[in-house]
């Protein structure tokens, strides 16, 4: 039950009590009847309108736990209609359920409070939390599904942020997140996640669906405020806007409409901030080009003269900027008179309100060609044609790119540390993985255009070199359909000589002992896969060895330390799978835990030059007890 010995608000109102931060844990899969929290007033008041209220800062461990609740109510002619429309007057309540919880107290400055809530998932609440002013939120790995304003008659966001309070979701999910007041004129106003001069919001790895009729994030922020999406996934799930004086970022992240008609009104992609929005290795697709009800007047040419295409710059507002990105209709040009712009500058300002780096990818429209995008972004070389993004597909969520097109591996040296690595603008990382899960960067070291990577390429590495002798091992290409071996090339470094070509049958093998070779001499390798007897588009990095009478691979334990060794490539060219190099930060002391990275093996710390394989991947100890800062950490199996 939510009260009584043992609850979850006897343990808020014992950590309320108790000065400094507390932790409150949840027995593992314990669900908690989230009916039977007070208030129990319908429409309860704004100021009892959650069950919790933290009034300092607090830890929740939810490990898995539930809190479980249900909206219902019916009409006077006997129809349920909980989840349909607002709970109003002459309705029958059958239940409902309060929101789970108010971080700090309204009109005060809450600026130390912080609370942190970790897999616990919410269900049927009508709210998730309201954090007043200046006070931060952070959920982590934990679903919120069926949450439903219904009962504080639909203007209570999931999520309600106010001045300067600041709101993290990481690995999180929303589903079925119903706020039914209808959007006004096309804008998203009142999302799911909403802010209201609030501070920095960040969205990292997680997943937004079924969000309904106000849009999943509006975020107005303060001067100096950021509102960060990274390698996160919406699927008809609403619109995004931006406004206040927030900079926004939508990073290697896809957005997708609903599978196959006309967006909803709260389908679009909006700035209304004074800072640029900036959309960066990201995708987005609409279901089609046709316009919504507010399109329907005039003489077809859309409403996209006052400024309400399906993504918009609002009066006033700073730019929409694209850099590598993938823009596209799934449903392109379908039969009817009326149609929205993609890109749609406002009508009433005369700025393009549109930037585009020249590898980013824009589908022609019945209403804009290519030479109306590239006018309108200020981009010449902008990428138009197709193939690009899918048509009529049944999964527009993955929003995969077409092979061959225009999109994949684009970007040359995309590696992390390299040039084009693509860093994440929430915490400096580099950033590994696309939307899917997928290894954002493909064999030969290049990335695609977009949020979705495809695999197509083998990656290279150098197993070891011995007497007139390299060892070789690839990864198999996970994308590739029809492979059905692979081609090594290799020859003398910087003779510029032809390669010297070995056939390599069946998908599966992976290793090659090249024999024959001078000792003393430097070759440089790459191979390439077989698809269906001929050779593939995207071969592999280059490698290079040489060979020597009686060397072998530098072993696992080596001590040596040479610049070389400081480098994430030399310690992939021995197998080690892919490698990314860390800073920590000097004095972060002998232990270092990343719970991001569960699968990573081995880590090398340029600093104490220590290698080794760790037996509890998230958590990393040296054998000397050394300070690990500055660390390579690698994926794979050595």
């Amino acid at each position: 039950n939510c009260t009584g010995a043992g609850s979850i608000t006897e343990a808020m109102g014992s950590a309320n009590a108790n000065p400094g931060i507390d932790t409150i844990t949840f027995k593992s899969g314990l669900v908690v009847d989230y009916r039977t929290c007070p208030p129990s007033v319908i429409p309860p008041s704004e100021s009892d309108y959650f069950a919790l209220q933290a009034e300092e800062s607090v830890i929740f461990e939810g490990n898995g736990a539930k809190l479980f609740g249900e909206q219902a109510w019916i009409n006077p002619g006997g129809i349920n209609v909980a989840g349909q429309r607002c709970f109003e007057s002459g309705d029958l309540l059958v239940t409902a359920t309060p929101g789970f919880i108010k971080v700090g107290e309204p009109s005060q400055d809450n600026s130390a409070i912080t609370v942190t809530v970790r897999d616990l998932d919410m269900e049927g609440l009508s709210a998730v939390a309201q954090i007043e002013q200046n006070a931060t939120l952070v959920i982590e790995d934990s679903v919120m599904t069926k949450i439903n304003s219904g009962p504080r008659q639909c203007i209570q966001p999931a999520v309600n942020a106010k001045d300067g309070a600041n709101f993290s979701a990481l690995r999180t999910q929303w589903e079925s997140i119903w706020n039914a007041f209808e959007p006004i004129f096309g804008v998203v106003y009142l999302g799911a996640i909403n802010g209201d001069a609030a501070g920095d919001l960040s969205v990292q790895d997680s997943f937004f669906t079924v969000v309904r009729d106000a849009g999943a994030i509006s975020w107005n922020g303060q001067s100096g405020s950021e509102a960060n999406i990274v390698t996160s996934r919406f699927y008809k799930a609403g619109g995004i806007r931006v406004s206040g004086d927030a900079a926004g970022n939508i990073v290697n992240t896809i957005w997708a409409s609903n599978d196959f008609t006309a967006p909803d009104e709260d389908e679009r992609i909006i700035n209304a901030s004074s800072q640029p929005l900036e959309i960066i290795a990201s995708t987005i697709l609409f279901a089609s080009d046709d316009c919504d009800p507010l399109c329907q007047t005039g003489s077809g040419t859309g409403i996209g003269t006052e400024g309400k295409g399906w993504i918009y710059r609002d009066l006033s507002a700073a730019d929409i900027n694209f850099t590598e990105s993938a823009i596209g209709v799934n449903f392109p040009n379908s039969a009817g008179p009326f149609y929205a712009k993609l890109l749609d500058p406002n009508g009433f300002d005369p700025e393009p309100g549109f930037g585009a780096d020249a590898l980013t990818w824009i589908m022609q429209t019945e209403l804009q060609d290519t030479a109306a995008l590239q006018t309108v972004t200020g981009q010449w070389n902008l990428l138009t044609t197709a193939p690009g993004l899918p048509t009529e597909t049944t999964y527009p969520q993955r929003a995969v790119p077409l092979f061959p097109g225009e999109l994949i591996d684009r970007i040359a040296d995309a590696d992390c540390t390299e040039a084009n690595e693509l860093i994440n603008p929430i915490n400096g990382s580099c950033i590994t993985v696309d939307a899917l899960g997928n290894p954002r960067v493909d064999g030969n070291g290049s990335r695609n255009i977009g949020a979705v990577q495809q695999n197509e390429a083998p990656h290279l590495s150098v197993r070891g070199a011995g007497d007139g002798t390299v060892d070789l091992s690839w990864t198999k290409p996970r994308d590739l359909t029809g492979l059905t071996g692979y081609v090594l090339f290799y020859r003398e470094t910087g003779t510029g000589g032809v390669f010297t070509q070995v056939d390599v049958s069946g998908p599966d093998t992976l290793t090659y002992k090249v024999t024959g070779l001078t000792n003393g001499t430097e070759y440089e390798f790459l191979v390439d896969s077989l698809v269906d007897g001929a050779l593939g588009e995207f071969p592999s990095n280059l490698v290079t060895a040489t060979p020597q009478a009686g060397a072998s691979a530098i072993p696992p334990d080596s001590q040596t330390a040479t610049s070389r060794q400081n480098k994430p490539r030399y310690w992939e060219n021995l197998g080690f799978g892919d490698c990314t190099k860390f800073e920590v930060g000097d004095d972060y002391g002998p232990t270092w835990i990343v719970p991001d990275y569960p699968s990573a093996l081995i880590l090398k710390s340029a600093r104490v030059n220590d290698i080794w394989v760790s037996p509890n991947p998230g958590s990393y100890d040296t054998i000397s007890g050394k300070d690990i800062s500055h660390a390579i950490v690698c994926y794979g199996n050595p």
